[in-house]
């Protein structure tokens, strides 16, 4: 087994409704079963990570983001707590990716997990590669598949770079 130092998954642009509301996130993230993820769509391959610090990187907690756990009772709770307690007065959600095949079936995935575990519909939008990559430094999505890799082992090579409030790479909108 060859073991990267790459996250993947869908991420939110918080600076857009509904996914700027923090129950919102939390609970599509807990609305997506993982492990089936990796069994199913991407055969086996992976593992399940719930932060962009991945397992083998020093300085990784296997605890850390376990809150979001697949539960799909505490994710339609947080939803309404959000004040979408009927999944019907959800507004439409869309996820944007580079259209190949391999993040099509992700994205289909999700659409399904979406629609199963919360009711809520998705809208995918896939787009050519250069197409994609302008929409998303322009961070012109409200969500959208990607990634981060280190290039060495250490968080700081990550988690700055990609969530730094002033980061050039920070596509998310996220500022703490």
């Amino acid at each position: 087994r060859n073991n990267e130092l790459t996250t993947f998954g869908f991420i939110f642009n918080t600076t857009q409704e509904p996914v700027s509301d923090v129950r919102v996130r939390r609970a599509i993230a807990m609305a997506v079963d993982r492990q089936v993820l990796i069994e199913a769509v991407s055969q086996g391959v992976g593992a399940v990570a719930y932060s962009p610090v991945p397992p083998g990187m020093p300085g990784y907690d296997a605890q850390a983001g376990r809150e979001y756990a697949f539960d799909p009772a505490k994710a339609r709770s947080a939803l309404a707590e959000a004040g979408f307690g009927d999944p019907g007065s959800f507004p439409k959600l869309t996820i944007t990716f580079s259209d190949n095949t391999s993040i099509r079936v992700r994205a289909e995935f999700f659409q399904a997990q979406m629609k199963q575990n919360l009711g809520v519909e998705v809208v995918l939008e896939a787009l050519e590669s250069r197409a994609y990559q302008q929409r998303n430094n322009a961070r012109q999505f409200q969500m959208a598949f990607g990634g981060c890799g280190a290039d060495y082992p250490d968080p700081d090579n990550i988690v700055p770079e990609v969530f730094g409030s002033k980061s050039g790479n920070n596509r998310t909108g996220y500022a703490s």
